[in-house]
């Protein structure tokens, strides 16, 4: 055991067997500083018995233990919160270093100054961490001592705090390293009042042994959470080394559980983490009037991780959750609080009541992924709706609506840090917003965000007409070539945009799908001129791979008048995006055309791949000609 840093030598000599020859064996070893610091608390929380006001209880102990492997010197210790002047304290534990395994005692009083519950805090700063220390302190102030007299607060009040999860574990994520920005997630706690009088929140604060690695959000501090109501604070977990990095959410309330505890976990790894990754499709339901079937639609959830997925709490929220339902049907199970195998899926079902007017809501699914995808949003149509116009641009009913641009559809990065930028362009006529941007697919952790904070910018914002928003993404570098995608939820159209990142290995010699080739049946496909709202006959776009190396298909998506041509499944043939085609495989595209105006309308079907000489696109033309001599009708398209 080396009692001093640095390089440390000896010998070990003895006599040999024969007694007559003395041996020498060098020893060497180096010492180097301990870097763990933990402390405990006995007890953890201090609770006093109720007190009558301008009365102080008897004195509590508080013992602290140095139980790390490091010196640890407190510098101050201090009272704070809410009601810091009806507890005092005095201790022998500032200013001298407390060794491993030695104790030192703080002795605390209640002299409560008012009626009601009293709360507040020892914060505790040590020369090993930026944060303090938190030892939580509560007692409750009694008009009179005399018995029987009503109590009210935290001992008698109908009030009570329901915390959902009462732990959070954040699982394995990145530390920062030369390049890459350390990864972080955010997980949301669910403070609910079930009982019948209002909680008042007094105070939310993390304390514990690695409390510099999380951070929480003051949503629900001095706030009044309502019987049945709830509030939800975020914590955003950024590991600061590798191990195990552990905290606690302490939260204060007038509720009869008084303080509550939430424990906060994760691991930081030098090494590509393994953790559980969520993927819900479709990101939207759409129910027409009709659809009031029992049976309902499907949402698909998947585990795209490398270890378990834990699916907690499934339910319908938003402004009108109780026009939809959880459906049963025979190929669905009920999700919700199950346990999801890597690659394994596990489908609910959703089912709309019907109404006589437009209804929407959202489907939450919680889980302990480390990525966070947006809620599934439902609309339901209404059978008294108007077909109309949802503000339209005019004579032509074309209705107002974002319409999407990404370039470039496919990125590749050539060396190790090297950054590329993708664009996202509104070419509609309204905002277009943008959801929760993933990285997805095989290996996303060797891409990360190039912005400073670690968020993958423009995620979660809106983006106005004619504008643009820039994400900055880097490779992290690997000895083999690693593919993901970049995952950007709309509301311009039905499926995300999916943009394929291809990261050149440093012992790779070529670009990740070098002899594969994506050669379209046709170049362009005409549909002719149609009446007004009538649907032409579809035409079959064939895509074949004619390189010898498998080609991967990104998100085929349309550019242009993207209201008017459609991409669905007919008979044999197949929606084409995220396909893998073996060299000479192929697969088919179903293309429609319904013109909702007149006139000459024009659009680009625009096919990513891996491909060297990158997207595909196909022109795609039709006109719509007039339906009488009537003004021309205002249509919204279907699910737009």
């Amino acid at each position: 055991m080396p009692t001093e840093t640095g390089n440390r030598r000896a010998s070990l000599t003895f006599f040999d067997a024969q007694g007559d020859r003395l041996q020498s064996i060098p020893l060497q070893g180096s010492g180097e500083e301990p870097s763990n610091t933990s402390i405990s608390f006995t007890p953890s929380r201090l609770n006093f018995e109720d007190q009558d006001v301008s009365t102080q209880t008897q004195i509590q102990v508080i013992t602290i233990e140095n139980v790390g492997a490091i010196p640890v010197t407190f510098e101050r210790i201090e009272l704070a919160g809410p009601a810091q002047g009806d507890f005092q304290a005095t201790e022998n534990c500032t200013g001298l270093p407390i060794q491993p395994g030695v104790e030192c005692t703080i002795e605390a009083i209640f002299n409560p100054t008012a009626v009601g519950d009293r709360a507040a805090r020892l914060e505790l700063q040590s020369n090993t961490s930026d944060r303090p220390w938190v030892l939580p302190l509560r007692g409750f102030g009694n008009e009179s001592a005399t018995a029987g007299s009503p109590q009210q607060g935290f001992n008698g009040s109908p009030a009570s705090l329901g915390v959902n999860p009462d732990s959070v574990d954040f699982g394995e994520l990145r530390v920062a390293a030369a390049n890459v920005a350390p990864q972080r997630v955010t997980e949301t706690i669910t403070l609910n009042n079930p009982g019948s009088a209002p909680i008042v929140m007094q105070e939310l604060s993390l304390g514990g042994q690695n409390v510099s690695d999380f951070q929480s959000s003051t949503n629900c501090t001095n706030n009044t959470v309502a019987p049945n109501s709830s509030c939800v604070v975020e914590i955003t977990f950024t590991p600061g080394a590798a191990g195990e990095r552990v905290a606690d959410l302490l939260i204060v309330s007038n509720a009869p559980n008084d303080m509550t505890t939430v424990r906060l976990g994760g691991t930081g790894v030098n090494a590509i983490p393994r953790v559980p990754r969520i993927t819900l499709t479709p990101d939207e339901l759409t129910f027409d009037a009709q659809e009031t079937s029992s049976s309902g639609k499907v949402v698909t959830i998947r585990n795209e991780g490398a270890i378990d997925l834990r699916v907690g709490n499934i339910a319908i929220a938003g402004n009108d959750p109780n026009y939809f339902a959880l459906a049963t049907r025979d190929d669905s199970i009920n999700c919700a609080n199950t346990v999801l195998a890597p690659g394994e899926r596990c489908d609910v079902a959703i089912a709309f009541r019907g109404s006589s007017n437009d209804r929407t809501a959202q489907l939450t699914v919680s889980s302990n992924a480390t990525n966070r995808v947006p809620d599934i949003q439902l609309r339901g149509r209404g059978s008294e709706t108007n077909s109309g116009s949802t503000g339209g641009t005019g004579g032509t009913g074309t209705p107002q609506a974002p319409r999407i641009s990404v370039t470039p559809p496919n990125f590749t990065f050539n060396t190790t840090g090297s950054e590329g930028v993708i664009s996202v362009t509104n070419n509609g006529t309204a905002d277009l917003r943008l959801g929760n941007i993933t990285f997805t697919g095989d290996n996303p952790d060797f891409f990360s965000s190039a912005e400073s904070n670690g968020l993958i910018s423009c995620a979660n914002t809106a983006v106005v007409p004619g504008d643009r928003c820039d994400i900055s993404i880097v490779f992290a570098g690997s000895e083999r070539d690693r593919a993901a995608q970049l995952t950007i939820p709309n509301d311009a159209s039905d499926r995300p945009i999916v943009v394929n990142l291809i990261g050149v290995g440093s012992g790779s010699g070529e670009t990740p799908g070098g002899n594969s080739s994506l050669s379209p049946s046709s170049q362009s496909l005409n549909f002719g001129n149609r009446p007004l709202l009538v649907t032409a006959e579809q035409q079959v776009l064939t895509l074949t791979n004619t390189g010898s190396s498998p080609l991967e298909i990104g998100n085929i998506a349309f550019t242009g008048d993207p209201d008017f041509f459609s991409l669905s499944a007919s008979g044999d043939t197949l929606e084409c995006s995220y396909q893998s085609l073996e060299p000479g495989s192929s697969c088919q595209l179903a293309l429609g055309f319904t013109p909702f105006a007149e006139g000459d309308r024009t659009a680009q079907l625009t096919i990513p791949s891996n491909a060297p000489d990158g997207p595909v696109s196909v022109s795609l033309n039709g006109f719509g000609e007039p339906s009488g001599a009537n003004s021309v009708p205002s249509y919204t398209p279907y699910g737009r």
